[in-house]
């Protein structure tokens, strides 16, 4: 499913802007991975692939991980490196 799509098929949904060299990311993955299969609205996107690119920009995304809360399509709030309870918190 594209990021535009996602976005539309979802009120409320997260944005995960991670990449494979990242460190803080790889230790992120199984709370990322565990949020997922909870039922979270939340998409990894990995910031090499060229697809990703408008998205880096529109969202200001300038380090990684960084995690981006959309509502009705529209950004609205960022995190960086987060607990699972501090990204659930973030996702209400």
């Amino acid at each position: 499913m594209s990021i535009e799509n996602f976005l539309k098929k979802h009120k409320k949904a997260l944005l995960y802007f991670s990449a494979k060299w990242c460190s803080p990311c790889k230790s992120m993955k199984p709370i990322i991975e565990k949020l997922q299969r909870g039922g979270m609205n939340l998409m990894v996107i990995d910031i090499e692939d060229e697809s990703a690119a408008p998205f880096l920009d529109l969202c200001h995304v300038q380090s990684v991980p960084t995690i981006i809360k959309f509502v009705d399509a529209m950004p609205v709030g960022q995190l960086g490196v987060a607990s699972e309870s501090k990204i659930e918190e973030f996702y209400l």
